[in-house]
């Protein structure tokens, strides 16, 4: 009996140990599987944080190169706005030049000077204060020009309102009213006949122009044209 009994005392103990050992291991497994996946959630979540560093490194990567990039087409885009102002400038100022060298030889220029020593012919020296007139021989090259050089010094015209310079190759009138201008040529002769500036005609009011095969000059009461070797006259 007693036998009996410990047999199964025996066997309800090593069953109540497998029971403990199973208990035991799968307690040990859970604790496993726990870790395993806290050590997999952590391994996901320094991965991710990685993943955002590199990109916000790369982000401000992008912004700098990006920045550079604005910077230096500002910086081009102002030195190609100060050079085209520069060019724009010089351009300018030659225009401006080119504007005052054709205003001066279009109308009635303004001398560098307004007195001048310059040798006549005969070798005198002669003093030219008269501005408009000294301005008018400048056009023309001075005594180097076809004008060639003076014959004496400026004088009074007959009616008082006028001053003259007599050149080699033509004369120069002056008034208040009419400015400097040359006559010479055929023009200056038929002007000749007229009476000069005391004619019907007056003072010469511009140089000579030769377009379409004729050349006029114009006048204060009309015009003289010279053309296929003849003269007209044409009054206002």
């Amino acid at each position: 009996m007693n036998t009996q009994f410990r047999k199964i005392a025996v066997a309800a103990v090593a069953v109540a140990a497998t029971a403990s050992v199973a208990t035991a291991c799968s307690q040990a497994k859970d604790a496993a599987s726990n870790a395993t996946a806290a050590a997999g959630s952590a391994a996901g979540q320094a991965t991710a944080a990685a993943g955002s560093a590199a990109n916000k490194a790369t982000e401000a990567a992008g912004s700098a190169v990006n920045g550079a990039k604005s910077a230096g087409n500002s910086a081009g885009a102002e030195a190609s706005g100060a050079a085209g102002s520069g060019a724009a400038g010089a351009s300018g100022a030659a225009e401006s030049g080119a504007a005052g060298a054709s205003g001066a030889a279009g109308g009635e220029a303004k001398p560098a000077v307004t007195s001048t020593e310059i040798k006549s012919e005969s070798g005198q020296a002669l003093s030219i204060t008269n501005a408009p007139i000294l301005a008018e021989y400048a056009k023309y090259g001075y005594a180097e020009g076809h004008l060639g050089a003076p014959q004496g010094a400026v004088w009074t015209t007959p009616d008082g309102k006028g001053k003259a310079l007599t050149l080699k190759g033509g004369t120069i009138y002056w008034s208040e009213g009419s400015g400097a201008h040359v006559v010479h040529g055929e023009i200056g002769d038929k002007w000749g006949t007229l009476k000069h500036e005391a004619g019907k005609l007056g003072y010469p009011t511009g140089d000579e122009v030769d377009a379409d095969g004729a050349i006029t000059q114009k006048f204060q009461g009309g015009e003289i044209t010279f053309k296929g070797g003849e003269t007209t006259v044409t009054y206002n």
